[in-house]
């Protein structure tokens, strides 16, 4: 299991305020020597009952949540870029004992930004998202891969779930769970992250190969 490293003296998980909620865990935000509010990714305790895990590496062979855990604050805490969510360190659950990813704190996911502009446009209370937003969003998913895929990295998950923003300001990537080094052409599992984003050939073999085009495809 990953150790417990964080820079902070103390950590409160504020789990009043929940900020989303997943199939492996939760995210809150929290509060870091009573100074630095960030979000804190904490796992379901249920994903470390012996018989849960079990069923779930079933339904999901390409990797079990707790590995998922573990692959994304290794690949969080190794890299650094103005459009990668800023990794902070790792606490403990008081409540569980368990694992709590501590990241800097976004105020939404894309998914939900996307969201909120068709409603808008449905009442007309106001325009469209803007061409410049749009634009500089697309503008930094393709930084942030850029400099993933110069370092080899396939992030293999990208959503609109997994692109955080800072106001329409910033976009940033989260969610590495999936992410993988690809050196050269491999056979990977079949289709990593949601289907409705994932090209034909990582969708189609139950062995495919592919390379970091997959990101570009999403």
């Amino acid at each position: 299991m990953v150790e417990f490293k964080a820079n902070f003296r103390e950590v409160n998980l504020l789990k009043g305020h929940r900020l989303g909620i997943g199939t492996y865990g939760a995210v809150f935000k929290a509060k870091c020597d009573s100074l630095i509010i960030c979000a804190a990714k904490v796992l379901h305790p249920t994903l470390f009952n012996p018989a849960m895990q079990h069923q779930i590496a079933a339904e999901r062979s390409h990797v079990a949540p707790i590995r998922k855990f573990e692959q994304e604050c290794e690949f969080l805490s190794t890299i650094r870029h103005p459009n990668v969510v800023q990794y902070l360190g790792l606490t403990e659950d008081p409540d569980t004992g368990l694992p709590v990813l501590l990241m800097e704190l976004m105020d939404e996911n894309l998914t939900h930004f996307l969201h909120q502009g068709e409603l808008a446009c449905d009442t007309d209370q106001q325009p469209e998202i803007p061409f410049r937003v749009q634009i500089n969003i697309c503008h930094d998913i393709a930084l942030a891969l850029s400099f993933l895929h110069s370092n080899k990295i396939i992030h293999r998950d990208l959503s609109s779930n997994n692109v955080l923003l800072i106001g329409n300001v910033k976009a940033k990537l989260t969610d590495f769970g999936m992410a993988t080094y690809a050196l050269t052409q491999l056979t990977f599992t079949r289709s990593p992250g949601a289907d409705v984003y994932m090209p034909p050939e990582a969708v189609w073999n139950d062995f495919p190969t592919y390379t970091e085009k997959i990101d570009c495809f999403s």
